[in-house]
């Protein structure tokens, strides 16, 4: 009987997580490549070009927040989103308030910036 208890007590306290994490996953519903994995083949990746403001810069984390403007091809909405920088030296190109055109690239379950213009 103890053994039951624990086990639905495990199971209950499950519950809200999976809720939470389905719930988050739905912001990004219906996006072009946010349903489905990300390509794993070693076939060229498809980079699409944006046009956004730097809102914050996360040197140490690798990563760039941008409030970007509708991106097209890949069905996006105008929104604001943090990207990891795939090459460091890029840092140098942003600050924040910045008006920046740049390239994204999938990488595993999301997008990096792979260029900044």
């Amino acid at each position: 009987m103890i053994k039951n208890t624990l086990q639905s007590l495990v199971a209950i306290s499950l519950i809200p997580a999976a809720t939470l994490a389905m719930a988050q996953g739905d912001d990004m519903k219906g996006m072009k490549g946010m349903d489905k994995p990300a390509q794993t083949s070693t076939a060229p990746k498809a980079t699409h070009t944006a046009h956004g403001v730097v809102k914050a810069i996360d040197l140490k984390g690798g990563k760039v927040t941008i409030a970007h403007a509708p991106v097209s091809t890949l069905n996006w909405p105008a929104m604001t989103m943090a990207f990891l920088v795939h090459d460091k030296t890029l840092f140098s190109k942003l600050a924040v308030g910045k008006e920046i055109q740049f390239e994204i690239t999938p990488m595993g379950q999301g997008y990096m910036v792979s260029a900044v213009k």
